[in-house]
């Protein structure tokens, strides 16, 4: 049965929703509910199986073996009738209904429907989605006309409006138009970040800047770019270091292993020990950690775990603890990456085998423990 809310729920649901709100899935005593920013349910837990919000404001959620769709109060939108259904990106969604899948639109509607021997993906916020054939794939755009026809064995989601793709083993890029951006000439691609893109061929590494590649002497790996900083590291001679988006080196090779750089510093580990270097290659955080992840970007705040500890705690940028080392840590997934530690103001922990969203105050968000966690989806205005 669907949660009626409580009429004070109602006036915070209304209040939060005249601007954008944030909401998570959490797991409690083998049922699914949601959660709002302050910790509090919006949703109580109650469906054996459902999936996150998106944008677009509604959520799938199974009742009786069928999935359908809810909205932020609860209520079915889209009422349980397929056999799997994926979250909405783009105003469409991916169901199996049948044994067939089609995408449908937020009323419900078929608008893609399906077709002999196709395998379709979910659409990606770019407004378009992938479709195989013949164990090729190819571009289709909302109106489910194709835009680019099956001719890649592989294409990887879309990271900043491009994707990467394989033909005959070897790797490049397209736009969301299907347009070749990088011919599939490479060993190994990375994902394009502010027109530069990380290349390998044979054991030469390259980047492409505006679409023109950079040799960068011996190196041996690079990292792709983020939008954190305009560093990232290479590796020379099993010694890591990092170059800037020009392809210079900024920093030379000298630490075992690195990681990217946020708010300027970067967590190094010199073979025994972590600490953290600013973009001058000084250390700001002498080496004293076991382990260390990057900075929070809004909290400024990294994960570290205390030598001779399994657990992690979280420092500042002058690298004194202060979230005591208590808590297991697990990467979260958002915009393609993995992130270990604070996305936005709140960290998804583990804390005495529960799971837990950690305030930057080092507090549990409304004081609850879960038994799984999603991070949270941000609902834009209507």
């Amino acid at each position: 049965m669907i949660l009626r809310l409580a009429p004070i729920y109602i006036f915070l649901l209304t209040s939060i929703c005249i601007n954008a709100q944030k909401t998570a899935l959490v797991l409690e005593k083998n049922r699914f509910g949601y959660i709002d920013y302050t910790g509090e349910y919006i949703i109580e837990p109650q469906f054996k199986n459902a999936k996150s919000f998106s944008e677009n404001g509604l959520a799938p959620v199974k009742k009786n073996r069928k999935w359908g769709y809810i909205n932020i109060e609860g209520e079915w939108v889209i009422q349980p009738q397929f056999d799997d259904a994926k979250v909405f990106n783009s105003g469409l969604a991916l169901v199996v209904k049948d044994n067939k899948e089609c995408f449908i639109d937020v009323a419900g509607k078929v608008k893609i429907h399906p077709k002999p021997n196709t395998k379709y993906y979910n659409f990606a916020k770019e407004g378009v989605a992938i479709f195989k054939t013949k164990k090729l794939v190819g571009l289709l755009n909302s109106n489910g006309e194709i835009i680019m026809e099956p001719k890649y064995q592989t294409i990887k989601p879309f990271v900043n409006g491009f994707a990467r793709v394989q033909l005959n083993d070897l790797w490049g890029m397209i736009d969301v138009n299907g347009k070749e951006y990088i011919s599939p000439n490479y060993n190994e691609i990375g994902n394009y970040f502010n027109k530069i893109v990380r290349v390998r061929q044979g054991t030469v590494f390259k980047i492409f800047i505006n679409n023109k590649p950079i040799v960068i002497d011996n190196a041996s790996k690079i990292w792709d770019f983020r939008d954190d900083s305009d560093l990232t590291m290479a590796r020379v001679d099993k010694k890591v270091g990092y170059i800037n988006t020009k392809g210079e080196w900024v920093i030379k090779p000298q630490f075992k292993v690195a990681r990217h750089f946020v708010n300027g510093m970067a967590p190094v580990y010199d073979g025994k020990r972590w600490g953290y270097i600013n973009t001058k290659g000084e250390y700001v955080i002498e080496p004293q950690f076991n382990d260390a992840e990057i900075f929070g970007k809004d909290t400024a705040l990294a994960p570290v775990k205390p030598f001779f500890k399994n657990s992690w705690g979280f420092v500042n940028e002058k690298g004194e603890m202060v979230i005591p080392p208590n808590y297991f840590i697990t990467p979260s997934f958002s915009f393609n990456r993995k992130t270990k530690g604070f996305l936005g103001s709140l960290a998804k922990v583990k804390y005495n085998n529960k799971w837990v969203f950690l305030t930057k105050e080092g507090t549990l968000l409304g004081n609850k423990r879960f038994s799984n966690i999603n991070i949270f989806v941000e609902i834009k205005k209507k």
